[in-house]
């Protein structure tokens, strides 16, 4: 039987805790959210990075690709695109390769290098990777990136719609089995999240078009991967 397990942030990542198990790896607000939107609309690939200035540094040797993501919510000084999916359009992005760092998603996915396959998730495409993920036979991990290194009860609920989606037998652990009870009373995550900090924050940033995209289910059938540090659809590399 396959079991599920689940790390609240990316601070507590271990890779022998990884291993030879399918990865995972949510940031619903909103690194995977942009990152399987892109995909969607036609991006070639993101290219994923820790600092602003390694994604700078990489756009003076390659001036064609684009610069995308945030700091602490924030748009970037010299990027190309926020951390907003509404901005990745096909007109936008399709046929380009991005470079991408987020305050926590980059950061979750470079963490997670040691599983044997890393999926990204969110809302937009939570039926989806659940059942990609489910195809793959082995041990399931959700990563949440969480805030800063905290709990993120965003990327909790998220995990916990994903296990509502699917009807195959598995076991959970408590951490597991609790993200899928909250969805279950909460299956209204805007009215879940409202008093959440972070929905907050982007709530006073004035961003609540990306609130209500990100909080959509099944948009997308796609299931992104990162491999080698690149996000890219299946099969792709």
């Amino acid at each position: 039987m396959i079991h599920c397990d689940l790390i609240i942030s990316h601070e507590y990542i271990k890779d022998e805790d990884l291993a030879g198990k399918t990865v995972v790896v949510i940031d619903t607000l909103r690194a995977t959210s942009v990152l399987t939107t892109a995909l969607a609309n036609g991006a070639s690939q993101v290219q994923c990075v820790s600092e602003p200035e390694e994604a700078l540094a990489l756009k003076v040797k390659r001036p064609d690709r684009l610069l995308g993501g945030e700091r602490n919510s924030l748009a970037i000084a010299g990027f190309d695109f926020s951390n907003s999916p509404l901005e990745y359009t096909k007109e936008a992005v399709k046929g380009r390769t991005r470079i991408m760092t987020t305050s926590n998603g980059t950061k979750t996915l470079l963490k997670a290098t040691a599983a044997q396959d890393v999926l990204i998730g969110c809302l937009l495409n939570a039926r989806a990777v659940m059942e990609r993920a489910i195809s793959l036979d082995r041990d399931i991990v959700f990563i949440n990136a969480g805030t800063a290194g905290r709990f993120s009860l965003d990327d909790y609920i998220t995990a916990g719609a994903m296990l509502g989606t699917t009807n195959t037998q598995v076991e959970l652990s408590d951490i597991a089995r609790g993200a899928l009870l909250l969805y279950q009373a909460h299956p209204d995550i805007h009215s879940a999240l409202t008093n959440c900090r972070h929905y907050r924050r982007l709530q006073d940033l004035g961003l609540t078009a990306d609130l209500d995209y990100c909080l959509t289910k099944d948009r997308f059938d796609l299931v992104p991967i990162f491999q080698d540090g690149l996000v890219t659809r299946p099969n792709q590399l």
